[in-house]
């Protein structure tokens, strides 16, 4: 082979190391992790709860505990918690009013939090919200033009009650490795 040529491979490579290693150490001192990742990514989680109970219903509990085990291994992970209510009492087969249904989504989104706190997410990474029943599931969510709601059904009272778990994290690396954990405790979500 040439000598000039292997001179000039090993020039090239010599100068995407030295590159790669600027672009490395200026993303590690300014703390970020470079320009194309979202901090507003979050991940998704949504469950559907027992609809006439404050109790979490035995899946929920489960999956949270799954959710709690991943956390804690994420110090800097944000958990928010918010509880649709089905607005309907399947019991009495009639519709609640909205107060009626905000009351019943605060007090399961409270005794949420309670076991999230007792089973070791740090207080101040959570966030609990009851939403009550003013916003209906939406059908057909990944494309905006299309999507639509259910209202006087059953089954739309039925889809309305949902927990979503919204979790968010600071860096790129801790996304791919919280996309890991999910997947890995087969926990289903969308972005």
């Amino acid at each position: 082979m040439d000598i000039n040529f292997k001179y000039k491979m090993n020039r090239l490579i010599s100068y995407f190391i030295t590159f790669l290693l600027v672009v490395y150490v200026s993303e590690f001192a300014t703390g970020q992790e470079g320009n194309d990742y979202d901090s507003n990514k979050a991940f998704h989680i949504s469950l559907t709860p027992y609809l006439n109970s404050n109790d979490i219903p035995i899946n929920t509990e489960k999956t949270l505990r799954k959710i709690g085990r991943i956390i804690q291994q994420f110090p800097e992970i944000s958990l928010q918690v918010k509880v649709h209510d089905s607005g309907y009492d399947f019991e009495k087969d009639s519709k609640l009013n909205k107060s009626e249904a905000k009351k019943r989504s605060e007090i399961l989104a409270q005794n949420m939090y309670k076991f999230l706190v007792k089973i070791g997410v740090v207080e101040s990474s959570l966030s609990v919200e009851g939403k009550g029943s003013e916003e209906p599931f939406l059908f057909n969510q990944k494309d905006a033009k299309t999507a639509f709601t259910l209202s006087e059904s059953k089954y739309a009272y039925i889809k309305n009650a949902r927990i979503i778990l919204e979790l968010k994290t600071q860096y790129a690396d801790e996304l791919m490795n919280l996309e890991l954990e999910l997947e890995a405790e087969k926990i289903p979500y969308w972005f």
